[in-house]
């Protein structure tokens, strides 16, 4: 058997990391990929409605998976069409291989048709870690393995290669050699100098909270996690990002804080956003905020200046460059989070000085309990209006999905509602996915096929919109196309959501630029191959839920919803106010 052909090679390479499903779209310039792709190379293609899905779809399956997503398109327009893609996994931190097909290097620049060879790296190195153009086919296995290694670093992110046509036909003699390290979990390791030079800290007030993030959720941290909150009685609230890194029902749950956060966390870690006027508010404010894997950002503490914090903070994480990126805080410590949690479980010193402090914590947290509902707006979680309200649609599927659903969230005013009012019944990663930063409409429809294909045995259920249907709808024909069980529950409110509650503040013709036709997402479905229903009452919405999950094909629930109903961000809309004072 000779040596592979460089396509081969690539996908080889893929499944040696153990990758085992590339997103494209096919185009000229990959022709040499197609037959390189099942029985020669064991990898599996899918076949997206657009690059920009592929994208999305590579996304979701390197979250799901836990090792990284790979797409391919063509050079020039479809590289272009994968920077939505690719742009928000660079902010997320999600690691992505994405893989474009060049003209052959004799024909740059002489007006080749799709010739993207001036441009493709352009675009892709403000949104990637590592963009290179492969010059020639002994430099390939170098170049993958830079980009491989690359993207697995401490904070993930995207990488892009491109392969000039006369490249993926010519053989690759040496060997590819698989990186794996750092690709399924971070590096295990903790500056145990600077844990300790915090420990006077870490126990310097009674009200001790913690805030995960997502370098929480990458370590693996749930179970010391747990085991800390249920040792100690410290509550736990999380970053939408890492939402279901702690399990939200259980009794020391938060749930999320900054964008959408509950009034309970919002109460405990920074109380002067809560519009609550009653002045024992600022009583419930933690002594010490233990930030574990967020570099703080705007939409994780609400604030552009000082967001007001707990006067104590100590933030972990493995990545340097987050301390004090966007706020000072009072010590910082370098090291996996999950190694830090154990170093704090198993350190005598902090061990007795917050078992010590255990009853005074206890009593600060029955009084935040006490104080007020768990939600802001509790009460629409039951609301019987017609057209329906959100939080009802969110409430009732939260209620009929089995504990191991995979629930993806789109972006716009459901994203409010879903991270606010949704809980995780189980903790751990791959429950709860949304790509948070940039928040690109209808990635979720996307993703969820990616998702899909790395997590096959797992119920999978997106919450979109019909903004979003209209950017992304059609990659249902993709989970059509691949026999991917996959609910999709639109929130059929004819209008792009927050866009509009912003806008009929400014009077009737901005609201109206902000308002959609109303469509038929279940024709739509079925045209593309998918079943679905219609639901106008909020008393069928559970019936509705329990068929869509028992189809033996994708399914839309199309949920005739209200525009008007504001989102619980009460917090978020104070802060923006206090910011801009």
């Amino acid at each position: 058997m000779g040596a592979p052909k460089a396509a081969e090679f690539v996908l080889q390479a893929l499944k040696q990391e153990g990758v085992g499903h590339v997103f494209t779209v096919p185009g000229g310039l990959i022709d040499d990929f197609l037959p390189a792709f099942g029985a020669a190379t064991s990898v599996t293609a899918i076949v997206a409605a657009s690059e920009t899905g592929a994208g999305f779809m590579a996304d979701g399956y390197a979250r799901a998976s836990g090792r990284f997503g790979a797409c391919l398109a063509l050079g020039g327009p479809g590289a272009a069409n994968l920077v939505p893609a690719l742009s928000s996994a660079y902010s997320d931190g999600s690691p992505i291989l994405a893989l474009a097909g060049e003209v052959p290097s004799d024909w740059e620049l002489r007006g080749a048709f799709q010739d993207g060879s001036a441009a493709d790296l352009e675009i892709m190195r403000p949104i990637t870690v590592f963009a290179r153009e492969v010059p020639v086919v002994s430099s390939l296995p170098h170049d993958l393995h830079v980009a491989v290694r690359t993207m697995a670093g401490n904070v993930q992110r995207p990488v892009f290669l491109s392969l000039p046509q006369q490249i993926q036909s010519q053989p690759v003699a040496e060997p590819y050699h698989p990186v794996k390290h750092w690709l399924d979990e971070p590096p295990r390791v903790l500056d145990r100098a600077s844990a300790e030079n915090a420990r006077s800290l870490l126990t310097s007030g009674a009200k001790l909270a913690i805030l995960a993030g997502n370098g929480a959720m990458r370590s693996g941290a749930t179970d010391v996690l747990t085991e800390l909150a249920d040792t100690f009685h410290i509550p736990v609230a999380s970053t939408l990002r890492a939402k279901s890194v702690f399990q939200e029902d259980h009794g020391y749950a938060l749930d999320v804080f900054g964008y959408a956060g509950t009034r309970r966390a919002t109460l405990a870690i920074t109380p002067q956003d809560d519009p609550s006027t009653d002045p024992n508010k600022e009583k419930l404010r933690a002594d010490v905020l233990l930030i574990l894997g967020s570099a703080l950002n705007q939409r994780d503490t609400l604030y552009r200046s000082s967001p007001g914090l707990p006067k104590v903070t100590v933030q972990v994480d493995i990545d340097p460059t987050a301390f004090n990126r966007h706020y000072p805080v009072s010590a910082t410590v370098m090291g996996d989070v999950r190694e830090f949690l154990r170093w704090m479980l198993d350190d005598p010193a902090v061990s007795q000085a917050l078992a010590k402090s255990r009853p005074a914590r206890d009593s600060w947290i029955s009084d935040l309990q006490n104080f007020a509902p768990f939600w802001y707006d509790f009460d629409n979680i039951k609301s019987d209006a017609v057209p329906i309200h959100p939080a009802r649609v969110v409430y009732d599927l939260n209620n009929v999905v089995p504990v191991d659903c995979m629930l993806v969230v789109d972006s716009g005013a459901h994203r409010a509602f879903a991270g606010h009012y949704w809980q995780c019944h189980a903790a751990g990663p791959k429950r709860y996915f949304t790509a948070t930063t940039m928040a690109p409409m209808g990635w979720a429809i996307a993703a969820a096929a990616g998702i899909k294909v790395a997590l096959p045995d797992r119920p999978c259920v997106v919450l979109t919109g019909d903004g979003c249907m209209l950017m992304q709808g059609m990659e249902i024909q993709t989970a059509v196309r691949y026999g991917l069980k996959i609910v999709y529950v639109v929130i059929n409110n004819s209008a792009l959501g927050n866009v509009y509650l912003r806008a009929k503040q400014q009077g009737p013709s901005a609201a109206a630029l902000a308002e959609l036709p109303t469509h038929d997402w279940v024709q739509f479905a079925r045209g593309l191959g998918a079943d679905g229903e219609r639901v106008l009452k909020p008393g069928d919405l559970a019936a509705a839920f329990d068929r869509a999950l028992k189809s033996s094909k994708p399914y839309v629930v199309d949920v005739v919803c209200d525009k008007n109903f504001v989102t619980p961000v009460y917090p978020w809309q104070n802060a923006k106010q206090l910011s801009f004072e």
